[in-house]
């Protein structure tokens, strides 16, 4: 054994049963019996599998090497349909917390790696008697998303199978997927993860609060119908222009056709006769790099840009403003500018593949509402997803999870994809979709930042690695099989990463590392090159490296050698960093990492400048740590978790999917609400994590004219397995993101005084979000809608008082409905009296699909 996991090694080698006979003259049993394929396909079909948390309050025995002893408590519960002689079977599944420990005489678990688990029962099955296997892991568990899908069961010699009671299924009325073997949440110690968890939980009852809250500081407002998102510097408007003929523009520019066919999503015409748009881009204007002026009059349209990008951003203005149903432009001038120059959005299509089709749309949406930046995560321990020429193994292996325990074919199952290669998580780019990607995203004045995450989070590409050494190894050709491996089969250390993976850092001690690195960042340079969008800026990661490579013979050879530049292996993730980062910069790009991988490199000598993403939460000190980086003149990019992870659910509901670690609920309006150049002030007006009052840190103080270069939203997607998924995550966040990363209203200005937040900052608050989330519902979402893209429509607010129904929306304009028993839906227009369940949703005008459907009982 060389320490490190190998599933093959645990595989059932046949059940041959030894029998003991304890008396002369006993009858033998019958041996057990093997199941055929036709035995494991029933088993599959029929086996009634069900999961419940019981509780994350006071649950004892937790191992207290894992979450500071902290664990809770579940259960499965199974059922099956016939007899099974045979014991020689294993179900195979995805608990995104380790099971370190399970009961009962019928079962044995064991983590294998990652997050995939086995069970095998220790008898044979008998039909129609439920097994209880109770079973506790690490930390909490209080949302339906943390259970995976496609449990699979497994025998020698056969093809597994999918659980059908474990796959997704899709709601009616969100289009949201669900599991059904998940029996949900309703007491309080499923609700909580610990007793000092003070998180208000989304209800009806609640969310009427907080459509309240959300609106009674501002003044009586009427729409304004000119209101763009993200909202403009200064605009002076006095009358309307028809352009039912249409607008022509005839410009030689490289988003001429991206342009267009965004303008005409809006519903505007272009025509040859219509009336004329000049844009005059002239470098030497008085005016910010993606600054411009717009102006429209009775006879024509006038852009005045500085670049390119600003021309273009006059365009997506242009369109929103066009009242589609007058068939109007307004007369008047406007100008603008945003407020950072670096406005991104981080895509995770590692974890579970996203379509090409997907990107190209979220790029063209992006553009709509002046996004700039494409940090496109595309290789993590789950997935391997750019083809790299030469290099087959990485995207042949590293772009599939499938049932090999040899993992010569795929990589393991992970995060529910269960056994098939040709499940919809799995894929990749091919060079050709790549330098599609980078076409769209020029055309549209957005940068791709691509991201292959190392020396942690590089599972996929060490095994795909070591599959090509055997390979070539097996061609006798020993010195090319070992040119490109990333580990040291020699490597006995024990360690665990964040995501319980075992084998998942790639060595920094050896050179075939730092090849393989050059080699994908020349294909890369190439790919890019060839899009005609130069790489500006490569994305290392660097975050999360455990605590590897201390029993490596290689690094202990390294260290030896270089003992007086790397002081012992807690540096060497610092000595990889910070010479990959060289290795970036001397391409002439710009090398970025997470702010803990880039802390480890920041003071020592000679390190290239990065663009950092600042991930630190903000009850744990991002002040601090956004200001270190910035007074440093790192290229700063804040990616708080607290508000700026996208994969985090929009209300503490437990239906509501995605993770929670940095916070429970994240909607629309804590987007909105966001400083970025206030963090510190964010302590004033929201909560840690278990929704306590937190103080901020303020230890390091920003040096006079210095600044962040800007913000980035972040979809991580363990728990996103499909296009949709992501899209509803995505939008309408993704819109209120756009907004902030643009505009920077005096009302998030940080204020010194100790009685802010007033009533002045809740009243400005409380205007801007009256027309934003107006505008938002009345032609952002609308606009969406015609991109074919999914987003998500909130729920509606509701009390029953003094046995009347009252409703209010989360948003202007949504209609709101409820159904009673027995009834059909019903547009709700002014409170009644009710009893009863009553069964309430929202719904976007001339949009079939609502909210997710809530209750309110009386």
């Amino acid at each position: 054994m060389n320490g490190k996991f190998n599933l093959a090694s645990y595989m059932w080698l046949g059940c041959s049963l030894t029998l003991l006979l304890v008396l002369a003259g006993c009858e033998q049993p019958a041996p057990t019996k093997e199941l055929t394929q036709a035995g494991l396909n029933r088993l599959a079909e029929s086996l009634d599998v069900r999961y419940q948390v019981i509780s994350n309050l006071d649950v004892d025995d937790c191992d207290p090497n894992i979450a500071d002893g902290k664990c809770y408590l579940a259960e499965f519960r199974f059922q099956f349909s016939e007899d099974i002689d045979s014991s020689n079977w294993s179900l195979y599944f995805s608990h995104i917390s380790p099971v370190q420990w399970s009961g009962g005489e019928d079962f044995k678990v064991e983590h294998l790696n990652g997050d995939l688990h086995r069970i095998t029962p220790k008898d044979p099955i008998k039909a129609e008697q439920e097994y209880v296997l109770p079973i506790k892991s690490a930390f909490w568990s209080v949302s339906e998303s943390d259970l995976m899908p496609n449990y699979f069961v497994v025998a020698p010699s056969l093809t597994p199978q999918i659980v059908s009671s474990t796959q997704e299924q899709i709601a009616q009325d969100s289009q949201l997927p669900y599991l059904p073997h998940h029996l949900g949440f309703e007491q309080e110690e499923q609700l909580r993860r610990s007793h000092n968890d003070q998180t208000k939980l989304a209800s009806p009852e609640q969310n009427y609060l907080d459509n309240m809250r959300k609106f009674h500081s501002a003044p009586k407002l009427q729409p304004d119908p000119y209101r763009v998102i993200p909202k403009v510097v200064s605009k002076q408007f006095r009358g309307e222009l028809d352009v039912s003929k249409g607008l022509r523009f005839d410009v030689d520019s490289p988003w001429k056709e991206a342009g267009s066919i965004i303008l005409q999503q809006s519903g505007l015409l272009l025509l040859a006769n219509g009336i004329p748009v000049n844009i005059q881009i002239d470098e030497t204007q008085v005016l910010e790099p993606e600054a411009y002026v717009l102006n429209i009059d009775q006879q024509e349209i006038h852009i005045q840009a500085k670049t390119q990008s600003g021309a273009f951003y006059a365009l997506m203005t242009l369109g929103y403003l066009y009242d589609e149903n007058k068939n109007r432009l307004p007369i008047g001038q406007l100008s603008d500018q945003p407020a950072f120059p670096f406005r991104g959005l981080h895509l995770d299509v590692a974890r579970n593949f996203h379509s090409k089709a997907m990107v190209l749309r979220l790029i063209k949406n992006m553009a709509r509402f002046k996004l700039n930046k494409l940090h496109l995560h595309l290789a993590d321990d789950e997935g391997w997803r750019l083809a790299i020429e030469g290099l087959p193994e990485l995207t042949q292996i590293g772009g599939y999870r499938c049932y090999d325990p040899t993992e010569q074919q795929c990589l393991l199952p992970q995060l529910g994809s269960g056994p098939h290669r040709y499940s919809a998580v799995n894929g990749f780019y091919s060079r050709t979709d790549y330098i599609e990607i980078l076409q769209s995203a020029k055309a549209h004045q957005i940068e791709v930042i691509p991201s292959l995450d190392m020396p942690g989070h590089a599972r996929a590409a060490i095994v795909a690695m070591r599959a090509r050494y055997q390979r070539l190894m097996d061609e006798e050709k020993p010195d090319e099989a070992s040119k490109f491996l990333l580990d040291d089969e020699n490597d006995l250390t024990e360690y665990h990463s964040v995501q319980f993976y075992s084998d998942n850092t790639i060595n920094p001690c050896q050179e075939s590392s730092y090849r393989f690195i050059d080699k994908v960042l020349d294909e890369l340079i190439e790919m890019h090159q060839i899009a005609d969008a130069p790489l500006q800026r490569y994305h290392i990661g660097a975050d999360e490296t455990a605590g590897a490579w201390k029993a490596s013979p290689v690094c202990k050879a390294f260290l030896k050698q270089h003992g007086d530049e790397v002081k012992g292996a807690e540096h060497l993730s610092g000595y990889f960093i910070k010479r990959v980062a060289q290795m970036v910069a001397d391409k002439g790009v710009l090398p970025g990492a997470w702010s803990d991988g880039a802390a480890e490199v920041m003071e020592a000598a000679d390190t290239p400048r990065l663009q950092v993403n600042v991930w630190d939460t903000l009850f744990w000190g991002a002040d601090d740590s956004a200001n270190r980086f910035v007074n440093a003149e790192q290229s700063t990019v804040l990616s708080i978790p607290d508000v700026l992870y996208f994969d985090f659910p929009y209300q503490a509901d437990p239906k509501e999917p995605g993770y929670y670690w940095a916070s429970r609920a994240t909607d629309s309006y804590k987007v909105f609400q966001f400083m970025p150049e206030n963090l510190a002030g964010h302590a004033k007006i929201w909560t840690d994590r278990m929704g306590q009052q937190y103080e901020a840190s303020q230890q390091v103080p920003l040096k006079p004219n210095q600044h962040i270069e800007g913000i980035q939203g972040q979809l991580w997607s363990e728990t996103v397995r499909s296009d949709e998924m992501a899209e509803y995550l995505l939008y309408p966040r993704l819109v209120a993101l756009a907004e902030r990363a643009w505009h920077s209203p005096d009302w998030a200005e940080s204020k010194d005084s100790s009685s802010w937040p007033d009533e002045n900052y809740q009243s400005d608050l409380a205007s801007d979000w009256y027309y934003f989330s107006e505008s938002l519902a009345s032609k952002a979402l609308p606009l969406i809608e015609r991109s074919s893209s999914h987003y998500r429509i909130p729920v509606p607010g509701a009390k029953i008082e003094a046995g009347e129904l009252h409703m209010n929306s989360p948003l202007p304009g949504l209609i709101l409905q409820y159904r009673l028993k027995n009834e059909e839906w019903k547009t709700y227009q002014f409170s009644f009296k009710v009893s009863g369940k009553i069964e309430l949703r929202s719904l976007l005008p001339g949009v079939s699909r609502s909210s997710r459907i809530i209750i309110i009982e009386h």
